[in-house]
């Protein structure tokens, strides 16, 4: 509908590696997948979200921060980095370099 008023769309393609506290966690819940046989939806849908940021999987869901955690949550936290925070910390910004290789 409104094509003819709109530019071209132009799209970029950009590989941007994650941060170290990322890669953990993936490589992590890749394995926590295979041999715990999690629902194929939700262990997707985990690794898109640290794909986007580690913060997103670690926090609590709900928006007063008294939701559930994710199953699996506390075998991820034990594969973090030395050195690096704790993603599920609420002080930790979600934003922060560490959290994802985008910033």
């Amino acid at each position: 509908v409104n094509s003819k008023h709109l530019p071209p769309k132009t799209e970029y393609v950009v590989f941007v590696r994650p941060s170290p506290v990322q890669a953990a966690l993936y490589r992590a819940a890749l394995r926590q997948n295979v041999h715990g046989g999690s629902q194929p939806l939700q262990a997707l849908q985990r690794l898109q979200k640290l794909c986007n940021s580690a913060a997103l999987v670690m926090r609590p869901r709900g928006d007063n921060g008294d939701g559930a955690k994710d199953p699996g949550v506390a075998e991820l936290l034990k594969k973090i980095p030395a050195g690096y925070p704790d993603p599920s910390d609420p002080h930790v910004n979600a934003h922060a370099p560490a959290m994802s290789g985008k910033l």
